[in-house]
């Protein structure tokens, strides 16, 4: 498993450059090598798996982005988030195995600062206000779910084999939170200029290294 991390680690280091063609490159081998993670990952005993929980965010309320960014961690990272409600406070934690937790962590950190940069430099640039922000970051998710998904899908074509979900992580999540219950997000779209513009920026979002990087009731989001 270290040596997937590195790996991968390595190839975001790349998707730096200022090559574009190389960026893109080494951002589509890492989505690359965590597919075939997941697919090899399906091939063996679940039992020799290491199932971990890290809680990502912790705060008063859950943020705009993050129920954006908590569908392209499900939808791509081969994990569950859940949003864990104690007292006043909000977690958001990932669940899954350690190699899809660690870079999915990895890349919420920062995909969390390109949102809200991103959103920033659009306002700045076009006038538009906070009341567009969801709209921003729905075009945003989805143009980067669209990369993602192309990427995944080479990487199953040449396989032959679909990524599933990870049964494990049902088990252990049971055993960690057995009074969990399911919701799923609802999208708010008001303005499609804001979402067009998102869009294309999350088209040419590249994931890359050096981000910064009682009764309890649990949500799972994202699914």
């Amino acid at each position: 498993m270290n040596k997937i991390l590195e790996r991968i680690k390595k190839l975001l280091s790349l998707a730096t450059s200022n090559n574009e063609n190389e960026a893109q490159l080494a951002s589509a081998k890492a989505t690359e090598l965590l597919t075939k993670h997941n697919l090899d990952m399906q091939q063996v005993e679940h039992a020799n798996a290491e199932y971990i929980e890290n809680t990502i965010s912790e705060d008063k309320r859950v943020c705009n982005e993050d129920k954006y960014l908590s569908t392209i961690l499900v939808n791509h990272f081969n994990v569950k988030v859940l949003k864990d409600l104690r007292g006043s406070t909000t977690k958001i934690n990932i669940i899954g195995d350690k190699v899809n937790v660690e870079i999915a962590e990895y890349t919420y950190n920062f995909l969390k600062a390109q949102f809200r940069q991103l959103f920033r430099q659009y306002m700045k640039d076009t006038g538009a206000t906070t009341k567009d922000r969801s709209s921003y970051y729905y075009g945003l998710f989805k143009g980067f779910n669209e990369q993602m998904n192309a990427a995944k899908k080479k990487v199953e074509s040449e396989y032959g084999l679909v990524v599933v979900p990870d049964a494990g992580i049902a088990k252990f999540m049971k055993q960690q939170h057995p009074r969990t219950r399911s919701s799923k997000n609802s999208f708010n779209v008001g303005n499609a200029e804001a979402v067009n513009a998102g869009k294309d920026a999350g088209k040419a979002l590249r994931v890359s290294r050096g981000m910064n990087s009682s009764t309890t009731s649990t949500k799972l989001l994202g699914v």
